[in-house]
Order: C-alpha cells, then sequence, then structure tokens
C-alpha cells in the first residue's frame, strides 16, 4: 500500500514547491523463502504391451491413459508435499519473527478463560467439546480480523488484507475429523466460517535446511514431526491467501526414447519447479501450545 504525502500546491504562504522528482522505491522483495525441486518421472512401453493393447477396441487407449496417470499422480503428490513442506518453513520462519504476530496459541488462550480444574493439555483439548467451540470461534474471528488492513500478519511488515472469498485453511485432517466428531452441527458450521475453502492435509512435511534457492529431491521430503499432533509446537491450522505460495515452472517437458535392441519406449516427464513463499501475504497460524 503506497504511503501517503501532504498535498501541497505552493501556492499557499510559506509553502514549498514539492520535488516531483523525488525517489520512492517500490519493494522489490520476491519471496521470503524458496526452493527449487527438480525431478523426472518415466514409463517403460514393450512392443509386446502394444500388441496385447490392440486386442480390444480400447485397449491402446487405457494403456496410455494407464502410463500418463502414473506420472500426472506422481507429479501432483509431490507438489502437495512440497507446497505442505513450503508452508511449514515459512511457519517456523515466521515464528522467529518478533515483527510478526499471527501465532494463534490456543491452549493458552483457553486456559486463561476457565478455571484451573477445566483447564485442558495437548492431550485431551482435541476430546474437549467446550474446547473444540473456542478454536472454532477464533477460526471465525482471526477469519474477520484479515479482511481488514494490518501490517503485523507478514513478513514484510507492508500493510495488507485477505478478503474472505479469497481465504483458506490448510488444516491437518485429524482436526476436521475432531471437529467434525466431537462438536454438535449448532457449534461449527463450516458454511458460516464463510472461507473459500478448506485444504486437509494429512502431515506437516519438511525438506530439512538447505540452503535457499538450491535444488531439493522428492526424496529429501519427509513427514515433519515438530508441528504434527505429537510433536513439540503442534500446528492445527493455517489461515492464508493462496497467492502467498507460488509454483513457478523452469523446465516442463515431456519426451520419448525409443531402444531398438529391447523393443521398448521410454516417455519421460522432466520438470523443474520453483516454489516460494511471499513475505507479503497475511497468514494466522494456529497451534495446541
Amino acid at each position: 500500500m503506497a504511503t501517503p504525502f501532504d498535498y501541497i500546491t505552493g501556492t499557499r504562504a510559506g509553502e514549498t514547491p514539492p520535488d516531483q522528482f523525488a525517489i520512492n522505491k517500490a519493494i522489490v522483495d520476491t519471496a521470503f523463502y524458496y526452493q527449487i525441486l527438480g525431478r523426472q518421472y518415466f514409463k517403460t512401453i514393450h512392443e509386446q504391451d502394444l500388441k496385447r493393447a490392440f486386442t480390444s477396441a480400447d485397449g491402446l487407449g487405457r494403456l496410455v491413459s494407464a502410463v500418463m496417470l502414473s506420472i500426472k499422480n506422481g507429479v501432483n503428490y509431490d507438489d502437495y508435499r512440497m507446497a505442505i513442506a513450503i508452508m511449514a518453513r515459512q511457519i517456523e520462519a515466521s515464528m522467529a519473527n518478533s515483527d510478526w504476530h499471527g501465532h494463534i496459541r490456543l491452549i493458552r488462550l483457553y486456559n486463561a478463560t476457565v478455571d484451573e480444574s477445566d483447564a485442558v493439555t495437548v492431550e485431551d483439548c482435541l476430546s474437549n467439546r467446550n474446547f473444540l467451540q473456542f478454536m472454532s470461534n477464533q477460526f471465525k474471528k482471526w477469519s474477520n480480523r484479515l479482511t481488514k488492513p494490518r501490517k503485523d500478519m507478514n513478513n514484510a511488515g507492508v500493510t495488507n488484507w485477505i478478503p474472505k472469498e479469497q481465504q483458506r485453511i490448510m488444516m491437518l485432517g485429524d482436526i476436521q475429523a475432531d471437529i467434525d466428531t466431537n462438536l454438535m452441527a449448532w457449534a461449527y458450521n463450516n458454511n458460516r466460517l464463510e472461507i473459500g475453502a478448506i485444504d486437509e492435509i494429512d502431515a506437516w512435511y519438511s525438506i530439512g535446511m538447505p540452503a535457499t534457492g538450491s535444488t531439493v529431491k522428492p526424496d529429501a521430503i519427509s513427514v515433519k514431526g515438530e508441528l504434527g499432533l505429537d510433536g513439540e509446537k503442534p500446528v492445527v491450522a493455517v489461515i492464508y491467501d493462496p497467492d502467498m505460495i507460488k509454483i513457478y515452472n523452469k523446465t516442463n517437458r515431456v519426451t520419448t526414447a525409443i531402444n531398438a535392441r529391447g523393443l521398448y519406449t521410454n516417455t519421460f516427464h522432466t520438470l523443474e519447479d520453483i516454489f516460494a513463499c511471499s513475505p507479503f501475504h497475511n497468514f494466522v497460524v494456529f497451534s495446541l501450545s
């Protein structure tokens, strides 16, 4: 958001004419954190496979579809895990930023509102209906707050906001199940939350600690226990702007190579993607701490 300056006409007494050539540069940071995921998928089709495929009317189509679907599923699965890993890295880096105030400690806030005998812990909070209702209420409150301009919810410290229809929640699937099972519909209703979509994830993922911008292999993506429900700082959900995470393609090609001696053809899908997190977008993290 542009910073306002005094409107000076230069015609009033005591006014100094404005300098129209003053420099006021826009912020040019492009990514708070980014990694390159380089990988290649390939499948082999033997000549005998083609002969068998031609024995039925749609056999060839099913063979080609199965090969391409296998490659597509591999690409989508790695994109899914890498996007979550980038979000997890953004969460950890933001928690270390003293100017970012988007970390909502649910248990600490809830226990401050109840008697000591009704306090909850990480082990029992997700089976407590009152706590789940409180957590849902916090989702709703912060969803509303993110629609207003704030500069303490992003890492660049710029004034920003997220319209309701653009907001998304990334939430552990187990949390969604606990809410659906232990909390009645009168207390929690997805439609009334008015958020664009809820993205259920199976776990938080990690890519270790590579240098920013270095190339990551799919095998390096693993489950991140620290942010899981059994970890030291369990994160249950994030309200964010989907534009915060971007995927840019450097290489995306499908090629084939025929092996005349073995009578088979290899189909290769080669990808090199840049996964990046923007420092300008507001987001809120909810943790069981």
